[in-house]
């Protein structure tokens, strides 16, 4: 099914949900061919917290990026 809009798509309710502030938080993060789970839920954290920077260990962004994320919607 390539060619078909699906990520353009996807990508573009990700925006429309950030401008009309459906939700606390919203992330866009292309995980396509390189599927590194510190890249991207790093670029997660990174997106959420301006200031979180320099975490290289998976559980300790992990832990982090759920802190951030509770009782958001």
């Amino acid at each position: 099914m390539a060619g078909l809009g699906k990520t353009a798509m996807a990508k573009k309710i990700c925006e429309l949900a950030t401008e009309k502030k459906h939700f606390d938080a919203t992330l866009w993060v292309c995980a396509s061919n390189d599927f590194n789970k510190r890249r991207i839920l790093g670029e997660m954290l990174q997106k959420i917290d301006e200031h979180t920077g320099g975490l290289s260990n998976l559980d300790a962004i992990l832990k982090k990026l759920q802190q951030r994320l509770e009782n958001k919607t």
